[in-house]
């Protein structure tokens, strides 16, 4: 049930939260790196402000934010 886009997997994220957004994020990250993406078309992640995100992990909320780094 991965994503293939961006690595997301929901029942990852039900189980343990911190290890889905490494997952998360390392996939990105891979992407990223990966030249056959260099011209390909962007995600479409959505963009947070650095003031939103601050009061996003101030709030005890689940789990962690992952910026677009895409």
């Amino acid at each position: 049930m991965v994503c293939r886009q961006c690595g997301f997997d929901p029942v990852l994220y039900i189980k343990d939260v911190d290890a889905a957004s490494l997952k998360v994020r390392e996939h990105l990250d891979r992407r990223k790196a990966d030249p056959k993406y260099l011209l390909a078309k962007p995600l479409n992640l959505p963009a947070i402000s650095a003031q939103k995100a601050k009061a996003l992990q101030n709030k005890d909320k689940k789990g962690n934010l992952v910026s677009r780094s895409v």
